[in-house]
């Protein structure tokens, strides 16, 4: 039977969508925003690179500022105790040379200041009461490692020359020398690990620059996220 005008016209067949949440909505977008961009597929292949910047250069700068290296660095010692010099040139760091040297402080630091010498080292007379202390005079401090083995040497020749003038003998004086080792073992169901503690502190660290630099990023693009989207609406 055809239709008349008459008839009530037909009604729409129901098409059934599922409701989408407007943060889906949000989110798809944001994904699809961020992922199509150039900024991100820029930082996703050169994020990995600038972390391992981030911990490889400070390790090669402080290995550059260490003092280390084939050169060797000429130290000027003014020694006004009388007694340190000949030691001390025996308790030398590695890849250091010891100069005796005759000229007054204020000299040595002027040679210094000339790069006539690589750096000066006053033992003032007071150093072996404790009344005084040692001096290192340098253009670029001379880096942690060389300042620690200058700290160490100084202080093993001082404390012999302080037992010596104590009346130790040279029995005591070989005691106070010996060297005295411990080792760091890590107890495991595996069985007993030797060290550990520098790659866990490493890893640590490598971890929190992560996860700050994450956290950063993904504040930013978040907020700005937030931004476009009251604008846009």
């Amino acid at each position: 039977l055809g239709r008349t005008e008459a008839d009530p016209p037909e009604s729409p067949v129901p098409t059934s969508r599922v409701p989408v949440s407007p943060i889906a909505l949000v989110a798809r977008s944001e994904f699809l925003r961020r992922v199509r961009s150039k900024w991100f597929i820029a930082t996703t292949l050169l994020a990995p690179v600038f972390t391992i910047a981030a911990v490889v250069v400070p390790v090669i700068a402080i290995t550059a500022s260490s003092g280390g290296g084939e050169d060797t660095r000429e130290v000027a010692i003014l020694d006004e105790t009388g007694e340190l010099a000949t030691a001390l040139a025996a308790e030398a760091p590695e890849g250091v040379r010891f100069i005796r040297a005759e000229e007054p402080a204020d000299t040595l630091r002027a040679r210094v200041l000339r790069e006539e010498v690589d750096a000066a080292l006053i033992l003032p007379e007071g150093l072996l009461d404790g009344e005084a202390r040692a001096r290192y005079l340098s253009n670029s401090g001379g880096g942690l490692t060389l300042q620690s083995e200058m700290r160490s040497a100084v202080r093993s020749v001082v404390r012999a020359e302080r037992a010596r003038l104590a009346g130790a003998g040279d029995a005591v004086l070989e005691v106070l020398d010996a060297p005295t080792a411990i080792d760091f073992v890590t107890v495991t169901d595996e069985g007993d690990a030797a060290g550990g503690a520098e790659i866990g502190f490493l890893v640590a660290n490598v971890l929190g620059l992560l996860v700050y630099v994450a956290v950063l990023l993904y504040g930013a693009m978040v907020m700005r996220g937030v931004i476009e989207e009251k604008t846009n609406r």
